[in-house]
């Protein structure tokens, strides 16, 4: 599942750099196997999701 995650990321980074994707788009996910430790070693800010983002 890391492997999916990862080219996914890999995705967006390349879609942003070529201009598809805006550099001020906020971009949400949730994952249910990374804790908040983890994620903050990806670089993520882990946050509370509000009712609107479920």
């Amino acid at each position: 599942m890391l492997f999916f995650l990862v080219d996914g990321m890999r995705n967006i980074i390349k879609d942003v750099e070529a201009g598809k994707i805006n550099k001020e788009a906020e971009i949400r996910g949730s994952s249910y196997f990374f804790n908040h430790k983890t994620a903050a070693k990806f670089g993520f800010q882990p946050m509370k999701m509000k009712t609107s983002h479920k």
